[in-house]
């Protein structure tokens, strides 16, 4: 169960970076043959930015995000401690690979691991549980 919340959660905060970002790709996105917004050249970085400020701010205020807040999923070390900075920023070192490379990895990482650890969780020797809310 704690998987399917995961999805929908993760679901949640790539919609909430998406409302953050359609102004930028309003302004700056080219439109395609296809009639979709695609970014070129240096107009890529800021939204790889706002995606990692997003989660790094998010998990150093609240020790999750939004969309996991939402299903009382945080973050912690393997020990059940709290995460801190230095951790938050191993654990996001993948991010992009995991989404644009590897995708089928990070899931098949989250599926066959004992801690349903993706890649970053691995290397940051973090998982995601369920805190119910007090």
């Amino acid at each position: 169960m704690i998987l399917l919340k995961r999805c929908i959660a993760y679901s949640v905060d790539v919609c909430i970076i998406s409302l953050i970002l359609y102004p930028y790709f309003e302004t700056y996105g080219v439109e395609t043959s296809e009639n979709t917004l695609k970014l070129t050249g240096v107009n890529y970085l800021p939204p790889i930015l706002i995606w990692y400020l997003y989660f790094i701010i998010s998990e150093i205020k609240w020790q999750t995000t939004i969309g996991k807040k939402i299903f009382s999923l945080y973050v912690r070390r393997i020990d059940n401690s709290p995460i801190q900075f230095p951790v938050i920023i191993k654990r996001r070192a993948l991010d992009l690979a995991e989404l644009f490379f590897m995708p089928i990895i990070a899931l098949v990482s989250v599926l066959v691991t004992s801690k349903n650890q993706r890649l970053g969780d691995l290397i940051a020797k973090t998982k995601v549980v369920y805190l119910p809310k007090k």
